[in-house]
């Protein structure tokens, strides 16, 4: 086990000086008041409270002029250690703004493929109507160009018949449109949710890299990019349709 050894010189008498140290309930009060703001006993130990608030329990052996110490269950806590845990209970806000931000944009990007996809099955049935009304048409043309009573009484059901196809036309056309749009604006969405996500990732690693260097400038720049990516993912709710 390691140890710890160091000389001072005391202005007192050595009884004086292991008598303090020998009163082992009393180092609050005689031998180290303020950085021990606590001491109690107990069989074969004590607990000591120290001035930063951390508890240890110690054994000894008073009657040894060496006054041997040992802690046991307990480590103080360094400011790199508060700095670490501070920064790790942040980043784990960070991942799960991360994980809303990822899921966002996923679920975007799969609403825009099948928009797309919707607007290209209206878009194919469009082009069948159309088919069907240049068929209809051209046997219009052909029945009037024959000029009797039967090919004019055919000649008004193709009349009939193209000006559905035509109104059926609009109509799909008007559908694919919409589609086309909310297929614009799902990108978007996507476009806004996976950029914030590039930004949370790098805080991510930032972040990581703080807790190895226990540099705060790297943490720092973690908090800026976490709070970029996450002022941009949240700019989603800005687009409306």
């Amino acid at each position: 086990m390691s140890s710890i050894r160091k000389e001072i010189l005391i202005n007192a008498s050595s009884q004086t000086v292991w008598d303090a140290l020998r009163d082992v309930g009393a180092l609050h009060t005689r031998l180290v008041p303020g950085f021990v703001t606590d001491t109690r006993l107990e069989p074969g130990a004590r607990i000591v409270t120290f001035g930063n608030g951390t508890v240890a329990r110690r054994r000894g052996n008073a009657d040894e002029r060496h006054a041997p110490h040992g802690v046991f269950g307990c480590r103080p806590e360094r400011g790199e250690d508060r700095f670490a845990r501070r920064v790790a209970l942040v980043t784990a806000v960070f991942a799960v703004i991360l994980s809303i931000s990822s899921m966002g944009g996923n679920n975007a990007t799969k609403e825009m493929l099948l928009a797309q996809q919707k607007s290209s099955d209206q878009w194919a049935f469009y082009q069948a109507k159309s088919l069907r009304r240049y068929q209809s048409e051209i046997a219009q043309d052909l029945l009037g160009a024959i000029g009797n009573s039967a090919a004019s009484e055919l000649e008004k059901k193709y009349t009939g018949t193209i000006d559905r196809y035509q109104k059926e036309g609009d109509e799909i056309q008007a559908h694919a449109r919409e589609f086309e749009r909310e297929s614009e604006l799902s990108g978007r969405r996507a476009l806004r949710l996976h950029l914030g996500e590039i930004f949370l990732e790098m805080a991510l690693v930032l972040a990581s890299l703080a807790i190895l260097t226990k540099r705060t400038p790297i943490w720092l720049a973690a908090l800026g990019s976490s709070t970029f990516g996450g002022i941009v993912a949240a700019s989603v709710l800005l687009i409306r349709g």
